[in-house]
């Protein structure tokens, strides 16, 4: 104890004679409990009850307190009842400020809660009795009938409705309390166990904490988190949308109890619906289900459908190690954050790693994602998906993604995938998604942009600026597109390693594929798998093939090939192009073997034909507009003018005799011929 206060006396009856040896008796007020009491100010305790001397003198020593005093002597009795001890030096903490004898209108600053300089300190103000509800913070009621009032300064801390964050004592109905009166909470350094059903939170609510590892609140041992820490309010009927809620520098943990069988939890932090959410710096963890959990249109009818997340903001915040239950693992609502329904969401500098399923499972309509990073989740590493409205008939307004500087890395899932969401027989698609600047190690197909059902669009037009890709897991792709686009750009990228093809464009892919300025290099098999990709237009030019074993380009028709450089790619399988309408314009290719027929096949990869046999020519195959093509005779063979041939006549050559030709308005020009006897 310290600054212990003194109290001495003489002990008389009524008529004011000395009771000499009386017995002393001091108990507190409020609890009606025999006080600790002391004789002197080193705190050299002494019996209570004690013995007044011959004179009827009396003194103890105590902490600051309202106490009831007795002398007894030879059957008489006298008291002095709500003795106000202080010491002014300490002040009074809550517990204690409640027994004093404080008339209405008074008003007294507290210097702690349970204890002095415990957090909990705060000014108050006497009122009548029943003036509020004692809800252990804004109203409590006093030992003479009263209540002591708080004056709210702007900002309450949950240490002023009674928390401890001491790790063990359960604090729901405390920080509830404090959540239900403040709008601006202050939650300061300590580890503050929650229990079930979880704190609900109100609409213009702020929470300040002072780190994500220092303010921490927990879920209470032993307890299934189908609860979550901090809630929307629930009705009975309805969940209600959370309306302008931020949070700065809080940690959320779960109790991670590996014991509880049940399949599924609400994450550490629900909402069913929310409109302007903030949260900065903050950090998820050890969940039993996933860290956050916006779950938007989570109902299909009745009262407790829900709406979508509007304006949401989530800077420099951590999800880590939620789901690791071995029944969660891969689970759909293991997840980092598990994001559904959303208008306008943006994630600056936030980071998931180590979750049961996805890092980041995000269903958005507008979404912008910076230098994010997931790593070593059991699932992707990004997901995003699209879902309609709810009630949706036909499709949504547009909807965009982009991801810059993000960075995705050995995840059992895909690095960066993109997949619709079908609700409520809706299916539908991000219509603009854009990879800038980001990285892909490791993952199960770096890059996936796949469909649902047959030929529906997940994606209308997809973008790769600068990115990387690198070693994607056995058997699996750098980009895998499936049914996934309109249009698929890939510009200033790199793909380097890995033991399948790099990049995979399926059958039901329509739109055009436009390659230019890419580095695709150490590859165990073909470069680019466009062979199925039979209606679109494929455009590969200004990129570096380097050191493949494969094919640069597996294609089908309507192929344009130009300006790009081959190292070590064998000439065998350089270009495998099997449809119509090709376009080769690398000249670096080199003369190829042709056989000659009555109509003159072209191979699109050069320009430069050895024309073998003695089969002799009168067509050639169509081919574009403006290609120009040299034949060079190794045989005796002739080309006669006619059909789509227009020749200054008939060409009969020897070996190295050559003729040059234009193709245009469906016919092929002669442009010069040289003739060797």
């Amino acid at each position: 104890m310290i600054n212990p206060v003194n109290f001495q006396s003489n002990a008389v009856d009524l008529q004011g004679n000395v009771l000499p040896g009386a017995v002393i008796e001091v108990r507190n007020v409020s609890t009606g409990a025999l006080v600790s009491l002391y004789s002197d100010l080193n705190n050299t305790g002494i019996s209570n009850p004690f013995n007044a001397n011959a004179l009827g003198f009396f003194q103890f020593f105590c902490e600051s307190q309202t106490v009831n005093i007795a002398a007894m002597k030879d059957g008489v009795s006298v008291s002095w009842d709500d003795i106000f001890l202080n010491d002014k030096s300490n002040g009074f903490t809550l517990t204690q400020a409640i027994t004093l004898p404080l008339e209405i209108g008074s008003s007294i600053t507290t210097t702690g809660y349970h204890t002095v300089n415990d957090g909990g300190a705060g000014q108050y103000i006497v009122v009548g009795e029943n003036t509020g509800t004692d809800d252990g913070g804004s109203y409590l009621n006093m030992v003479n009938g009263n209540q002591l009032e708080l004056i709210n300064d702007g900002s309450v801390s949950v240490l002023q409705f009674g928390a401890k964050g001491d790790g063990a004592t359960d604090n729901t109905l405390a920080i509830q309390n404090t959540f239900d009166y403040a709008k601006k909470i202050h939650i300061p350094e300590g580890l503050f166990v929650v229990g079930n059903p979880g704190i609900s939170v109100r609409d213009g609510t702020t929470v300040l904490g002072t780190g994500p590892e220092s303010s921490v609140l927990k879920k209470k041992a032993g307890l299934s988190e189908l609860d979550p820490i901090l809630r929307e309010i629930n009705t009975g009927t309805d969940f209600l949308t959370v309306k302008d809620f931020t949070m700065y520098d809080m940690g959320l943990i779960g109790n991670g109890d590996q014991a509880l069988p049940s399949a599924s939890g609400s994450g550490l932090l629900r909402f069913y619906s929310s409109e302007n959410l903030a949260l900065y710096r903050c950090s998820f963890s050890k969940s039993k289900s996933y860290g956050v959990g916006l779950q938007g249109n989570a109902a299909t009818s009745g009262t407790d459908k829900k709406g979508p997340n509007i304006n949401v903001y989530i800077e420099n915040c951590l999800f880590f190690e939620n789901g690791l239950q071995e029944y969660l693992i891969g689970s759909d609502t293991s997840d980092g954050i598990d994001f559904k329904s959303s208008d306008r969401a943006t994630f600056l500098g936030c980071k998931a790693w180590n979750n049961g399923d996805k890092g980041f499972d995000i269903r958005a309509r507008q979404l912008s994602m910076t230098d994010c990073y997931s790593f070593e989740n059991n699932g992707s590493g990004f997901a995003l998906q699209i879902e309609p409205e709810l009630d949706a008939t036909t499709n949504i307004e547009p909807a965009t993604a982009i991801l810059a500087g993000c960075f995705a890395k050995d995840n059992l899932g895909n690095g960066f995938s993109v997949v619709p969401q079908v609700r409520a027989g809706v299916i539908n698609g991000l219509q603009f998604t854009t990879f800038s600047s980001c990285e892909s190690f490791g993952n199960t197909h770096n890059y996936a942009i796949t469909s649902e059902g047959t030929n529906v669009l997940a994606v209308s037009t997809v973008s790769m600026i600068g990115c990387r890709s690198i070693n994607p897991l056995t058997g699996t792709r750098h980009f895998l597109g499936s049914g996934a686009a309109d249009e698929i750009n890939i510009s200033g990228c790199t793909f380097k390693g890995g033991d399948d093809k790099c990049i995979t464009i399926s059958a039901d892919q329509s739109g055009p594929l436009n390659i230019s300025g890419s580095l695709f290099t150490d590859l165990a098999d073909s470069a680019i798998n466009s062979s199925t990709h039979v209606d679109a237009n494929t455009l590969i030019t200004g990129c570096i093939f380097r050191n493949i074993n494969g094919a640069a380009l597996q294609g089908a028709s309507n192929c344009t090939v130009s300006g790009n450089d081959y190292i070590n790619v064998s000439s065998t399988t350089l270009l495998s192009l099997s449809g119509t309408n090709n376009r080769v314009y690398d000249k670096k290719l080199g003369p190829r073997n042709i056989s000659s027929q009555a109509t003159l096949p072209l191979d699109e990869k050069t320009d430069v034909f050895y024309l073998l046999g003695t089969t002799n020519i009168t067509d050639i195959a169509p081919s574009w507009g403006g290609r120009i093509i040299t034949l060079i005779f190794k045989g005796t063979i002739t080309i006669f003018n006619g059909n789509s041939l227009k020749l200054s006549g008939d060409i009969s050559g020897v070996n190295d005799s050559t003729i040059s030709l234009i193709f245009g308005g469906g016919l092929w020009y002669e442009v010069s011929r040289s003739i060797h006897v």
